[in-house]
């Protein structure tokens, strides 16, 4: 049976006490009334045009897959004569409900993605927490607070969790279940817990399967011998089987189990000719994406005489400037070595990608890895977050606030 463990003491490790709970459900709530707020604030209270997930909550709801023949067409993908949405479905799987009561007009997708973020701020809490309870980082609660808000509100999570859009409501979905399967991974007796949680991100964003290393290494460090052999294993079986989900989904839309309909997706007119010649990946991209992911600088912008972000991205370290820390966080037992790996791994099909997160404010695929660089940031900042730390973060807040109301076009319309 799988449960959460909140007592016992495996040999050599200080007393696990229980999860701050009420601290955990007041990050979920603050957070989504925050992020509701602003929602409301920059205009984004219904779903945008290119949400998708809730015409295809409706059409899974009439019992099809495809979208038929909408009015718009970006980033849809033709087959049979008809459109679909290439993204995994499992945005589209928790709007269904409402979708069969009331039809996609009635599904709202920017209170999905707000409620989304929440959770993912939540997780990623009870993980800094866990890790603190376990000894394998030495920070307080308001130190663990300090890194969530710099997670909910100092990072690409906070625009992300606005928008409604399909591409972020996908990647906000997949982080918040990364975010829990992590947690999972420290505090849960099972690895079924963890390993279905992993499934259920995959089901949101195939690529997220390469954040099991960070998993594995959670697993590990108090885990050895065949009991960590049992669990690598039980953990990879609700993986396999989102993998085996998605091959028939595939199979179903496209007669191909291994077509997931990105290669002939109609793609931005800014990307296509790019997409056209070379591919969805290709070492070409490598040096544009590694541009804008750590180099990219605001432009010019002659239209409001100001200095603005680019729509390609922004550099980390402008958005995430407490990112610097880093550098302190080095592999230091199992999980440290797990997140090392995991963000590498992710780092791959990124940086080879055609799109470098188009059109966006900083680096929007950052939430790919994004869990396991505040866990790692947990990790060197030692017995507390220094002043310089919380500093950074602040400034990281400011610039987020600014890059989100730019995004939205409350400052400075794109």
């Amino acid at each position: 049976m799988c449960s959460i463990r909140t007592t016992g003491t495996p040999a050599g490790e200080a007393p696990v006490v229980a999860p701050r709970w009420r601290v955990a459900l007041a990050v979920f709530a603050v957070t989504f009334l925050v992020y509701t707020a602003l929602a409301a604030w920059v205009g984004r209270t219904k779903s945008p045009t290119m949400a998708y997930y809730p015409a295809l909550a409706e059409t899974f709801a009439q019992g099809r897959l495809h979208l038929g023949n909408p009015d718009v067409i970006r980033d849809l993908t033709p087959y049979g004569g008809v459109w679909y949405l290439a993204f995994p479905p499992l945005p589209a799987l928790f709007m269904l409900p409402e979708a069969w009561l009331q039809g996609a007009e009635g599904v709202n997708s920017v209170r999905y993605a707000t409620a989304f973020g929440a959770a993912a701020a939540m997780f990623v809490f009870l993980l800094l927490d866990a890790l603190s309870r376990r000894r394998w980082t030495m920070l307080s609660t308001a130190d663990n607070l300090w890194l969530t808000g710099l997670f909910a509100f100092g990072s690409v999570a906070l625009y992300a969790s606005l928008a409604g859009t399909v591409w972020l409501t996908s990647q906000i979905a997949a982080v918040a279940f990364v975010a829990a399967a992590a947690w999972l991974a420290v505090d849960a007796s099972s690895a079924l817990l963890p390993g279905a949680a992993l499934a259920l991100a995959v089901l949101a964003r195939a690529n997220l399967a390469l954040a099991w290393p960070f998993l594995l290494g959670l697993a590990l460090q108090h885990r050895r011998g065949r009991a960590a052999l049992r669990w690598a294993a039980a953990s990879l079986a609700p993986l396999a089987f989102a993998v085996m989900l998605l091959l028939a989904y595939n199979q179903a839309r496209f007669d191909d189990p291994f077509d997931f309909g990105y290669a002939t997706m109609a793609v931005s007119p800014v990307l296509a000719e790019d997409f056209a010649r070379y591919g969805q990946f290709d070492l070409r991209y490598m040096a544009r994406n590694v541009r804008w992911m750590l180099f990219g600088l605001p432009v010019w912008n002659e239209t409001c005489r100001s200095w603005t972000p680019s729509p390609w991205g922004t550099s980390l370290f402008l958005t995430m400037p407490a990112l610097v820390f880093l550098a302190r966080a080095r592999p230091r037992g199992a999980w440290t070595i797990g997140a090392w790996t995991a963000i590498g791994l992710s780092l791959i099909p990124l940086l080879l990608y055609h799109n470098t997160g188009y059109y966006q404010f900083g680096y929007r695929f950052a939430l790919d890895f994004l869990v396991p660089v505040v866990a790692l940031l947990a990790g060197a900042a030692e017995e507390r977050l220094a002043r310089s730390f919380r500093s950074l973060i602040v400034v990281g807040l400011v610039v987020n606030f600014v890059g989100m109301a730019w995004f939205f076009e409350k400052w400075c319309a794109p």
